[in-house]
């Protein structure tokens, strides 16, 4: 149908998009953040659908979230997953992607996301795992009853950074 014709060329388009920012070492983080999810935008169930976000390309499982957030505080991304008003310091911290799943297949799962150009130094490439940490301390204060929680800097690993990674006891699960 022309429904699925116009998904699969859709999808296309954002590779194609993709592929040049990575060939180009794409250096605005916005540019790479909006393309995955608009910046400053909040889905959920009643009005995600295809065309909202492209979180499929970190991974299709993406797409079945319950709540989604991009650069929102992470005091309203908890406050909204929760479904009450939390006030606490550091408020104003804004991860660069949170996804929420309370589904059938995914009960109570949390991901949290941080982009870092594919240009910037290493000293920010740090500052995003930084920055995770912090917002790890957060959710595990304040979201007790989620289950499983994941975190990911989305940046690229060059051999100086991959050993500063190891030096951090960090492990390698998949890079490309």
């Amino acid at each position: 149908s022309l429904d699925l014709a116009e998904y699969i060329t859709n999808r296309q388009v954002i590779l194609d998009t993709m592929q040049i920012m990575i060939d180009n070492n794409e250096p605005i983080e916005d540019n790479i953040h909006n393309l995955i999810m608009p910046m400053r935008t909040k889905l959920n169930n009643r009005n995600k659908n295809y065309t909202t976000n492209n979180l499929w390309l970190l991974d299709d499982k993406f797409m079945s979230f319950t709540n989604a957030m991009s650069d929102k505080s992470i005091r309203e991304s908890v406050s909204e997953i929760n479904q009450k008003v939390i006030t606490f310091n550091g408020s104003k911290k804004e991860p660069d992607l949170v996804m929420y799943f309370n589904n059938n297949e995914y009960k109570d799962k949390l991901i949290m996301i941080e982009f870092k150009s594919f240009s910037v130094s290493d000293k920010n490439k740090i500052l995003g795992i930084t920055q995770l940490l912090e917002y790890i301390e957060i959710i595990n204060k304040y979201m007790i009853d989620v289950k499983e929680r994941w975190y990911y800097l989305i940046t690229t690993i060059d051999s100086d950074f991959a050993r500063a990674l190891e030096r951090s006891n960090f492990k390698s699960i998949f890079s490309n």
